[in-house]
C-alpha cells in the first residue's frame, strides 16, 4: 500500500495540475510526410493557437520559421516545451520540494554517494509506506507499514530496495545498492491473496477487516521508505533520515 508523492519535475502531474497551461495540445506537426496532430480546443496547421494568453511569453514564431527535417521539429519541440513546462512547475510548487543535501553521514556505508558530498539534490518523489497500529497487543502503539514488496527498482545494473531493521519495538529503512533479497521481495504482504499482511515488529497477521477497521476510525498512517533524488547520472535513492522525514512531512498531500 505505497504511494509516490511527486515532485516539481514530474511534468505529468503538472499537465494535470495546470491543462490550461499546456502547450502541447495546440500544436500540429508534421514528420516524415504524415502529419501527427495533438488536437486540443483547436486543431492547428504547424503554428500555435495564438488567441491564447499562456502562449504570450514563447517566442515560437522565429523557430517556426526555420526548416525542421524529418522528425527533428517534433523532437525541438518536445525539448522546448518540456523545459517551459518545467520553468513553470519550478516557479509554482518548487517550494513544496526542497533539495536534499547529501552529508558525510549518509555517504558512510553508501560509497556511491561519496563525490555527492556536500551537493544539494532535486527531489524527484517522496516514497511512503501507508501504517496501522500493531494488531498486537504487546505491540498496539507502533505503526507498522503495509508494503507488498520494499523493491524501489528492478532495473538491471540500478537494482535497489528497501531493507528494514527492527530493533524491539522500533524499526528504521536503509536503502541498499544490489539485487533484492526474497524477504524484500515480499515485504511485509502475508501469503495468499488479498490484503493480508505480517506486523514487522511482531510477525503478527494483519487483515484486511482489521485495516479496513482501522481506516474507517482514522487510525492509518505513513512512513517514509525512501527519497528518489536527481543525481547527475540519473536517479539516487536515498535512506530516509530525521532530516529528510521533517521535510517530506512539511509537504501538503496532493502537493
Amino acid at each position: 500500500m505505497r504511494w509516490i508523492q511527486p515532485s516539481k519535475v514530474n511534468l505529468t502531474i503538472f499537465v494535470i495540475l495546470y491543462p490550461s497551461l499546456t502547450p502541447f495540445p495546440r500544436v500540429s506537426l508534421t514528420a516524415n510526410g504524415r502529419e501527427s496532430t495533438l488536437i486540443g480546443k483547436k486543431q492547428l496547421r504547424g503554428k500555435p493557437q495564438e488567441d491564447s494568453p499562456e502562449f504570450a511569453s514563447i517566442s515560437v514564431h522565429s523557430r517556426l520559421k526555420k526548416e525542421w527535417p524529418g522528425a527533428t521539429g517534433l523532437a525541438e519541440d518536445v525539448r522546448y516545451y518540456g523545459a517551459w513546462m518545467r520553468e513553470e512547475a519550478q516557479k509554482r510548487i518548487g517550494h513544496l520540494y526542497p533539495p536534499v543535501e547529501i552529508t558525510a553521514e549518509m555517504a558512510k556505508e553508501r560509497p556511491d554517494l561519496k563525490s555527492l558530498v556536500g551537493q544539494k539534490l532535486t527531489v524527484i518523489a517522496w516514497i511512503w509506506a501507508r501504517t496501522v497500529k500493531s494488531p498486537n497487543p504487546a505491540f498496539s502503539h507502533v505503526d507498522v507499514p503495509l508494503e507488498s514488496t520494499f523493491i524501489l527498482s528492478s532495473k538491471e545494473g540500478r537494482k535497489a530496495y528497501v531493507q528494514p531493521t527492527v530493533a524491539g519495538e522500533t524499526y528504521k529503512f536503509t536503502v541498499k545498492l544490489c539485487t533484492p533479497t526474497s524477504e524484500a521481495e515480499r515485504g511485509t504482504k502475508a501469503d495468499g491473496r488479498g490484503a493480508n499482511f505480517r506486523c514487522l515488529v511482531s510477525d503478527t497477521p494483519i487483515d484486511g477487516n482489521y485495516i479496513k477497521a482501522e481506516g474507517k476510525a482514522g487510525r492509518m498512517g505513513a512512513r517514509l521508505l525512501g527519497v528518489v533524488a536527481e543525481g547527475p547520472t540519473g536517479r539516487v535513492y536515498l535512506s530516509p533520515t530525521h532530516e529528510t522525514e521533517e521535510i517530506a512531512g512539511s509537504v501538503p498531500n496532493g502537493a
